[in-house]
């Protein structure tokens, strides 16, 4: 067995070893989440099998001794539960905290892949949270997990609303037994937050955060998901807490399963982003950590919306996501708009404009989004992309440039 190094090799290793021993079924390779998926003969979904544990087993013992990892895998293919069998999934169904961007680059990229193809679309349907988290029924075989999508609806004869109670049922069963540890800037101090890090779904309980009412907070009810089995909550109020939660949300943006780092307030039944007003300390540190997670997801859109020509008109200029940064570290997005060129803007903290005359090109205006597109009105015309873009068609006038001026960024 020659020296596995990357996830790929592995990934192309264990669909070749399950195949040649006999594993009945299609197996296929999903890049995006890491796993190995199976469907039976009738092209259904049947399991699911995540990567990241074995690979990281894998790769951290002696060579004599990997044989056995790709035998527990080859087990657990053998022991594959039908999901077109509802009466089998209903009690391993629970509610998962994704990162929405991945949940809407993987359904882009499958049915792009698709439509190649001739075959139906796919989709997933979800609880969206503070815009950017979605909660989505999931299938939990304890050694594989599955987002449930509408084919399995479409085999189950089950709805979404059907099957999200069911999930939600079977996550409060497990939401009575969360614990939280406590942590206090001193004993006995207001200034404090709870934390739950022992429940590979803790994240998943911020969808019934009323239930920890007893918890003690300053201002409202804060909570930090920086990754699947974690939960903070604190107040907003609660600089001690809030700068705890940021410093969780920094250490784990380099996890392969960070969600995103944003904080969420819940008011009524909806979710809202909490952010630290621009006067208030840390609004730096959370804008930085925002910056950074926009950047990286409207690049992969960007490169995803490059690649598939049925979303684009043949002219059309895809702006990119830029940061720029000031003398006291402070940072800003930004993004160009240049005149007479039909462009699909992201949504960033400012948009500069850009005049080209033969080779030679410069700024003539520039301004906060906040401004400029009250300026703008209705040229700029939201598209129903995620992250948000904004269709561009008509440059703007003379005048409306001599009005945008050229604003201080920062």
């Amino acid at each position: 067995m020659h020296e596995i190094k990357s996830r790929e090799e592995f990934a192309e290793l264990a669909s070749n070893y399950l195949i040649e021993t006999g594993v009945d079924g299609a197996c296929s390779f999903d890049i995006q989440s890491f796993a190995l998926s199976f469907k039976d003969e009738q092209g259904r979904p049947r399991q699911r099998i995540a990567l990241e544990n074995f690979y990281r087993e894998f790769v951290s013992i002696p060579s004599d001794e990997r044989q056995s990892v790709l035998q527990r895998m080859l087990a657990l293919s053998r022991q594959m539960v039908d999901y077109g069998s509802y009466a089998d999934i209903e009690p391993n169904l629970t509610l998962a905290i994704y990162d929405r961007w991945r949940i809407t680059f993987s359904v882009l990229d499958f049915d792009q892949r698709m439509r190649q193809l001739s075959e139906p679309h796919t989709n997933i349907t979800g609880f969206m949270m503070g815009d950017v988290f979605c909660s989505v029924p999931t299938i939990d075989q304890g050694t594989s997990k599955q987002v449930v999508h509408t084919g399995h609806y479409s085999h189950w004869s089950k709805t979404y609303d059907e099957v999200n109670r069911i999930a939600q049922l079977n996550l409060i069963e497990k939401t009575k037994s969360l614990h939280f540890e406590l942590h206090e800037a001193k004993a006995g101090s207001d200034n404090r937050f709870y934390l739950a890090r022992e429940d590979d779904y803790a994240a998943s309980h911020v969808l019934y955060i009323s239930q920890f009412n007893n918890q003690k907070v300053l201002g409202e009810r804060v909570a930090f998901l920086p990754l699947p089995n974690r939960l903070l909550i604190t107040g907003s109020k609660d600089l001690f807490g809030l700068m705890f939660g940021l410093t969780e949300l920094e250490q784990s943006r380099n996890e392969p399963h960070a969600l995103p780092p944003f904080p969420l307030i819940c008011r009524g039944e909806e979710f809202f982003r909490f952010k630290p007003l621009p006067s208030e300390p840390l609004y730096e540190r959370f804008h930085l950590l925002e910056t950074d997670y926009f950047g990286q997801i409207y690049a992969q859109q960007r490169e995803q919306l490059l690649s598939d020509f049925d979303q684009l008109h043949e002219d059309t200029f895809v702006a990119s996501f830029a940061r720029v940064g000031a003398s006291t570290g402070a940072v800003r997005s930004v993004c160009t708009l240049t005149l007479g060129v039909p462009t699909l803007l992201p949504q960033t903290d400012a948009i500069m404009f850009a005049k080209v005359v033969g080779e030679t090109g410069s700024i003539v205006a520039q301004g906060k989004w906040s401004r400029v597109s009250g300026i703008l009105g209705n040229k700029l015309k939201p598209t129903n992309h995620y992250p948000p873009r904004f269709m561009v068609n008509e440059s703007p006038t003379e005048q409306e440039l001599l009005r945008i001026g050229k604003e201080e960024i920062f």
